[in-house]
């Protein structure tokens, strides 16, 4: 996600990004990136992290496990709003 988020914008802005400060900006689903923290996600979600994680642990969204950190893959987006 990181390295998705570093050529988009310049190095004075990165960091606030990495807090997700921007995450309201999203114009479209091609803006977000292809792997979501649980952070990013309750933000997009509007909801807290808790009920974010809450989604990811009873498994109402996939996720995935990289170098011991979760993350969703965009796709779960559109496919968690489809099963509903």
């Amino acid at each position: 996600v990181q390295d998705s988020l570093a050529h988009i914008v310049d190095e004075d802005e990165f960091d606030e990004i990495l807090e997700g400060s921007f995450l309201d900006t999203y114009i479209s689903y091609n803006d977000v990136p292809l792997m979501l923290t649980v952070h990013e996600l309750a933000r997009l979600m509007r909801v807290s992290r808790n009920t974010a994680y809450k989604y990811v642990k009873d498994g109402n969204i996939k996720s995935v496990v990289v170098c011991k950190q979760i993350r969703i893959p965009k796709s779960e987006l559109l496919s968690m709003f489809a099963e509903k």
